[in-house]
């Protein structure tokens, strides 16, 4: 079964859209696992655990608002050059 789809034929604003859906349904996961992942880890290991925890996590959160910088600089060109 071949689940591709052509970004390249339709409405922008509609793939866009749906991308960014799936983008922002992850992003949600992903907080939700640190979360419950810095509860198990306070709990077992203590503040050492967590202090480990805090010194990545901003890895995460740089990935993530990256990548929504990168969507918006997309729509600014769309909109600014009319391409598309």
């Amino acid at each position: 079964m071949n689940k591709d789809r052509d970004m390249t034929v339709g409405s922008p604003f509609g793939l866009i859209l749906s991308f960014s859906i799936s983008m922002i349904i992850g992003n949600v996961f992903q907080q939700l696992y640190t979360v419950v992942d810095s509860i198990i880890i306070g709990k077992k290991i203590g503040a050492l655990g967590l202090a480990a925890i805090g010194g990545t996590d901003w890895l995460i959160y740089y990935d993530s608002v990256r990548a929504e910088c990168d969507g918006a600089v997309c729509r600014f060109f769309i909109c600014f050059t009319g391409c598309i």
